[in-house]
Parts: structure tokens; sequence; C-alpha cells
């Protein structure tokens, strides 16, 4: 099978590679990138207790999947608010109203992307996404894609996010 017979466009699991697939309004699959939307599976850990490790520890990851739109419109990035449900925010940013979500409660995440190496930890806000309609429950803004190398090759369907 080659890049362009792909259900997802792109195979890049070997070597910390993570395939972006895309999905349509519904969250179905599509092999359509441009009105599909960027995603890639996400495993997130809400305020973890990171206050008494050392050096030598493992950190604690108890994670939830996640469906995470890769957005690199977005400066930072977003979980649907059922993830943060029993969790007290770090703070909680005043609205600014500018076109986009800018307010809202801050918290603490751990966050893997499978097929990658890197555990990161972030501050994301948390916001009504599935309940306005989103397909996905996370938003990979550039606090977090900043992190990877962003492969969006349309010639050759090669779309990925490299450690």
């Amino acid at each position: 099978m080659t890049r362009s017979d792909a259900p997802y466009l792109s195979d890049a699991k070997e070597n910390g590679m993570v395939a972006i697939r895309f999905i349509d309004k519904q969250g179905n699959p599509t092999t359509d990138y441009i009105e599909g939307m960027p995603v890639v599976d996400v495993q997130i850990h809400i305020n973890p207790d990171l206050s008494n490790l050392s050096p030598d520890d493992t950190v604690p990851f108890n994670p939830v999947r996640a469906v995470a739109l890769v957005d690199t419109g977005a400066n930072h990035s977003l979980v649907d608010d059922s993830f943060v449900v029993g969790h007290t925010p770090l703070y909680t940013v005043p609205g600014v109203n500018v076109g986009v979500i800018v307010a809202g409660d801050i918290f603490r995440a751990l966050i893997a992307i499978p097929g990658s190496p890197r555990l990161a930890n972030h501050l994301i806000g948390a916001q009504p996404l599935v309940a306005k309609g989103a397909p996905f429950n996370m938003l990979l803004g550039r606090s977090i894609i900043s992190d990877y190398t962003l492969i969006y090759d349309t010639r050759n369907r090669d779309f990925r996010l490299e450690p």
C-alpha cells in the first residue's frame, strides 16, 4: 500500500513519527485534506501531582484518550471542559473578545501523543468544544505543536508530526 492509498494518508509510526489523519464535521475518517480536519490521538492527564517528585521518580501518568485537532492557527491548547470536571484550575484567564476563545480556566496537563517518545508538561485551557459541535475533544495549538516538526506534504499525501 502506498501513502496515497492509505486511509489516513500517512503511515508514519516508525521512528517516533505520528501520523496525522483527517476527519469530517461528523468525526468520520476522510481523505479530504482540504475540507477535512487534521487530528491525532492524544493521551492526557489533567492536574498530575508533580509536587514531591525527585529526578529519579516515575512521573504519574494516568491518561484518558482524546482526539486532538492539529491547529497551527491557535497559540495555545485546549481540552473539552468534560475532561476537567472535578479538577481545580490553576487560575482563570479573564475574557477578551478578539473573535476567538481566550477566556477560561487553566490547568496543568501531561500530554502524550502515541507513537512519539515525548511526554509533555503543559498549561492548557478548557472550553466546551464538544457542546459547541466540534468532532474533537482537544485542540493542539502551537504551544504543543512547536515541540514537533509538522510535515504537511499534500503532493505526496504525507501528513505527520516528527519529534
